[in-house]
């Protein structure tokens, strides 16, 4: 919830969130923080949110 809050006011609408959402998994995939298959499982939960 605090994530949704934090993207929603800094760049004023959700649409400019969905991709910073996605762009920031990405990255962490990209650095090594989480795995493909954390990765995989993180990116469908957001799917099934719609974001």
């Amino acid at each position: 919830m605090i994530f949704k809050v934090f993207f929603f006011s800094r760049y004023g609408g959700w649409q400019h969130s969905r991709f910073d959402t996605k762009a920031m998994l990405q990255q962490r995939l990209i650095n090594g923080e989480i795995d493909e298959a954390e990765y995989e499982r993180l990116k469908g939960i957001l799917n099934r949110k719609g974001w």
